[in-house]
C-alpha cells in the first residue's frame, strides 16, 4: 500500500475519532437519503460473499445463544399468527398444487413402455406392509425423480419399499450418496 494512501486513511480515522458525533450524524443523513442504494449494495455483497455471511452468522449464534433463542421464539410466534389468519382452503390449495406438481413430474418420468401394473403392485405392497406391521411404509425412488445432479425414471427397478422415516431421512438424494 503506498505511503500517501496510508497517511490519508490514518488522517480519516483520526478525524473520525475527534468528531464521532458529527460523523455519525453525517452517516445517518446519508443513509436516510440513500436507503435503497445502501440496501442494494448490502444485498449484492451478501450474495457475493455467502460463505463469509454464514460464518458471521455462526459466530453470532455462538456468542448470543439466549438472544438467538429469543429471536427464534418471536419468529415462531409471528409464523403461528400468520398461519392462524390463513383460511383452511389456503393449505388445501397449496397442498393440492404441490401434489399436482409431483404427479406431473412423475408422469413425465414414466416411459410409455413401462408396465403400469408392476408399478401399482409396488404401492399395493407398501400399503399391505403398513397394515401388517403398523409402521408407515412408502414407495421410494432409488434415484430421485427430481434429483439435484441426476433424475431417475418412474420404473419398477427404480422403486423400493422403505419406512416413512427412512424415506424422509433420505430426502432427495440417490441411495449410494447416503
Amino acid at each position: 500500500m503506498p505511503r500517501d494512501l496510508e497517511k490519508k486513511k490514518l488522517a480519516r480515522k483520526l478525524e473520525y475519532a475527534r468528531n464521532k458525533e458529527i460523523e455519525r450524524e453525517r452517516s445517518r443523513i446519508w443513509y436516510q437519503s440513500n436507503k435503497e442504494r445502501h440496501r442494494t449494495t448490502c444485498r449484492n455483497w451478501s450474495r457475493n460473499n455467502k460463505d463469509i455471511e454464514r460464518e458471521k452468522q455462526k459466530q453470532w449464534l455462538l456468542k448470543n445463544p439466549e438472544k438467538a433463542k429469543e429471536l427464534r421464539k418471536k419468529a415462531y410466534e409471528k409464523l403461528k399468527i400468520w398461519l392462524s389468519n390463513k383460511p383452511k382452503s389456503f393449505f388445501l390449495i397449496k397442498n393440492a398444487a404441490s401434489n399436482a406438481k409431483y404427479r406431473a413430474g412423475k408422469n413425465k418420468r414414466t416411459p410409455k413402455w413401462v408396465n403400469n401394473v408392476e408399478l401399482k403392485k409396488m404401492y399395493i405392497l407398501a400399503n399391505q406392509i403398513t397394515k401388517t406391521t403398523g409402521i408407515l411404509h412408502e414407495v421410494d425412488h432409488i434415484v430421485p425423480l427430481h434429483g439435484k445432479f441426476v433424475s431417475g425414471l418412474h420404473v419398477p427397478w427404480n422403486l423400493r419399499i422403505i419406512t416413512k422415516t427412512e424415506n424422509a431421512r433420505k430426502n432427495n438424494r440417490p441411495v449410494d450418496i447416503l
